[in-house]
């Protein structure tokens, strides 16, 4: 019995009309990739090409230098001498320095002028300082010859330094006295009493005019 194919089922004569397809949609999808791969390559490039270089600076860390110190102003200074130590020790002390202590009774004061006075500038430090006769040395013998130990000071056992400055007038005689630390009204009593008996110093001058000076001393009161 001879067996009968199907004319509907013979796919046979559209064998070719696939392959065509086929090929077709093939070539297509080549010709997208190559497409989609040339575009993004360019893409690529036009962005790398787009980046242009800049001068890159540098940052460093550089060590500031500290600006220089303004120049320090010539800081006045007080006329001052050393220590003089006030010792009880009931020794005599040879000094054979003669001092001025004298003055003139005809000097004529003014007592009748009672408009207020501007006082005088007192300078701290001036060019030529007051000097006293003979020089520091003198000047610490006179006070420890001059000053006598308060007795009672002496049996609470009281002793210490008495910080004092005072005023070297223009005529070099002693003005003001000013008590800038003391220890014992006692001793500082003591101490300023023998400051106002000073003799005349040699006064100060500034600019070649006599000026009156604040002349600093510290006095020890000393117990042996």
């Amino acid at each position: 019995m001879e067996i009968k194919k199907n004319p509907e089922a013979n796919l046979e004569k559209y064998k070719t009309m696939f392959l065509s397809i086929g090929l077709v949609i093939s070539i297509l999808a080549l010709v997208w990739a190559f497409n989609w791969s040339t575009s993004s390559a360019k893409n690529t490039i036009n962005l790398d090409q787009g980046v242009e270089e800049e001068d890159m600076v540098e940052i460093t860390r550089q060590d500031l230098k500290e600006p220089p110190p303004p120049p320090k102003q010539e800081q006045q200074q007080q006329q001052t001498v050393e220590v003089i130590n006030i010792i009880d020790n009931n020794e005599d002390i040879n000094d054979d320095t003669e001092f001025d202590l004298e003055f003139d009774e005809n000097e004529e004061i003014n007592l009748e002028n009672t408009q207020e006075e501007e006082e005088d500038q007192i300078f701290i430090y001036v060019k030529n300082m007051p000097e006293f006769p003979g020089g520091v040395l003198a000047l610490k013998r006179y006070i420890a010859t001059h000053v006598v130990y308060p007795a009672v000071a002496r049996e609470n056992g009281i002793e210490g330094t008495v910080f004092l400055r005072f005023e070297v007038t223009k005529t070099g005689a002693i003005g003001k006295v000013e008590l800038q630390k003391g220890v014992d009204p006692l001793l500082d009593q003591e101490a300023i009493k023998v400051i106002k008996s000073l003799p005349r110093f040699k006064p100060g001058e500034q600019n070649g005019k006599k000026v009156s000076v604040w002349y600093s001393i510290p006095v020890t009161f000393k117990l042996n």
